[in-house]
């Protein structure tokens, strides 16, 4: 066991610096190919546009 003179800080880096260069790999494959990364973009704009329409037809309905 005290082999491993490394500390596991030092494991948690290399991870850290393989999910990020995944992601930005992900990102810079698929932002291009994938439909579903614009579809979700488009989706969260589409959020805050279902709440205020939302609050407009609750104020006449109530009246």
């Amino acid at each position: 066991m005290s082999q491993q003179p490394e500390p596991p800080t030092e494991g948690d880096e290399e991870f850290e610096r393989k999910v990020q260069q995944r992601m930005a790999d992900q990102q810079e494959d698929g932002a291009d190919e994938d439909p579903t990364d614009v579809a979700q973009e488009d989706h969260k704009s589409e959020v805050p546009e279902l709440e205020e329409n939302e609050e407009s037809p609750v104020d006449p309905g109530s009246v």
